[in-house]
């Protein structure tokens, strides 16, 4: 008897290949930091930060942030590769990054460039660096070691925040209609889904079809999710900038300064971003998730049993959708987007240190508390330690002196060096600063 059109998809004279619907399978398994980056790109676009097609696992994760958000939010934080320690250098504290993946996709954007590549236009909200320095010591030293010319660069990126004050943009209208360009947008995408729905059940290609419901019924419950921020996001009571040290540990080679409004940078550093993540479904979105993402398994694993077409079309649908994620769902676009909505301004300038003492100079002599505590887990405390940070204070007093006399002429002469290339490095700073907007701070 004649086959039926619908079964055309799986059926058994169509060639195998197997190797090609094995491929879904294996590259839409969900990385393992996949609820780390979940968390940072929410935080930033006050909804669920996700593209189209998720891979396997997502929903799940999903689903737990909106069971117990801010639980999730610290684990997935404080568990991940990418966790971030804070140093106040103005108030002396050391604090894990509160808004981890945030700020590493914000860090992106400040680490980006390197030395040749083109800068952006004049129109974007921030600016790449627009010089990289090498920070050194101009004087040779008589009795130079092939110890003392080793040297162990250190990358510094300043990320100068400002909040420009302006209101949030109002979306765009189609003319002549009230209906705003990303509700049009939105409702195109439902009526594709739809469309290529009812193509791939005329062709048979039910995994195919089963992974575009899913894709169809997670956009449409996102809509029911709301994400809430917590009382005094982006306020703050101190009145002093904020410059607060960034690194992935004490050991690290670079290193973000995060300067400029304290409410900005606290919010991002020191304060949570989301306070709750809602639904007028209760708890019953959350187990719905988990319902679309146990089916969406089983279409994935069902289209490699057939070894059909249904698998080649999957592999087709994945790469259009890793091609829209890029251009649409990039962390580039989340952090440029965050920007523009909240009227933040951000700078970024890139120096390349010769050694880590003369970088925690440079950071001493510009920031506005002469607090040095908080240096204390990078560069141990010592007698020369504390003659070097005296000297860069400006403090002259006789105990002083009468410590430096007593360092053996090693010390002596990593006091000489390390003063010079942090007041050198602070000078540099302050006068590039200078040069492209507003300073540092002012010394």
């Amino acid at each position: 008897p004649e086959d039926s059109p619908v079964s055309h998809g799986t059926e058994d004279r169509i060639p195998s290949f197997l190797p090609v619907a094995l491929l879904p399978l294996v590259i839409y398994l969900a990385r393992s930091h996949f609820s780390h980056q979940l968390v940072g790109r929410t935080a930033l676009a006050n909804r669920i930060g996700t593209g189209f097609f998720l891979p396997l696992g997502v929903l799940a994760a999903i689903s737990d942030l909106m069971s117990g958000s801010a639980n999730f939010i610290d684990r997935a934080c404080s568990i991940s590769e990418e966790r971030w320690t804070v140093w106040d250098t103005n108030w002396g504290s050391v604090f894990p990054c509160a808004n981890g993946s945030a700020s590493e996709i914000l860090n992106q954007i400040c680490s980006a460039r390197r030395p040749g590549s083109a800068d952006r236009g004049e129109g974007s909200r921030y600016r790449r660096p627009k010089q990289w320095r090498d920070i050194r010591v101009t004087t040779k030293e008589k009795n130079e070691t092939a110890k003392t010319q080793r040297r162990r660069y250190q990358t510094l990126y300043i990320v100068d925040y400002q909040n420009l004050n302006q209101s949030a943009p109002i979306p765009r209208a189609i003319p002549f209609t009230l209906i705003s360009v990303p509700m049009a947008l939105e409702s195109l995408i439902f009526l594709s889904i739809l469309a290529l729905v009812s193509l791939t059940i005329l062709y048979g290609l039910y995994g195919t079809t089963a992974c575009l419901a899913v894709t169809f019924f997670f956009r449409l419950s996102r809509r029911l999710v709301r994400v809430a921020r917590p009382r005094g996001y982006l306020t703050s009571n101190e009145e002093i900038p904020a410059c607060m040290l960034v690194g992935i540990h004490e050991n690290a080679s670079t290193w973000y300064l995060y300067h400029g409004s304290r409410a900005m940078v606290d919010t991002l550093l020191n304060k949570p971003m989301i306070h709750s993540i809602t639904s007028p479904l209760g708890a019953a979105l959350p187990l719905f998730l988990r319902g679309l993402g146990a089916l969406q398994l089983i279409a994935m694993i069902f289209v490699p049993v057939q070894k059909g077409w249904d698998g080649v079309a999957l592999l087709a649908l994945i790469t259009a959708t890793w091609a829209t994620n890029k251009l649409c769902y990039s962390e580039d676009r989340f952090a440029r987007s965050w920007m523009r909505r909240e009227g933040v301004s951000m700078e970024v300038r890139g120096y390349r240190f010769g050694g880590r003492t003369a970088m925690l100079g440079a950071i001493q002599l510009l920031k506005s508390k002469k607090v040095a505590v908080w240096m204390d887990g990078i560069l141990t405390p010592s007698p020369r330690r504390e003659v070097w940070l005296a000297g860069l204070n400006g403090e002259t007093s006789e105990k002083w002196r009468t410590l430096e006399n007593g360092l053996s002429e090693h010390d002596r002469s990593w006091l000489e060096i390390n003063t010079k290339q942090s007041r050198l490095a602070a000078q540099i700073i302050k006068n590039s600063a200078g040069s492209v907007s507003t300073p540092i701070v002012a010394c």
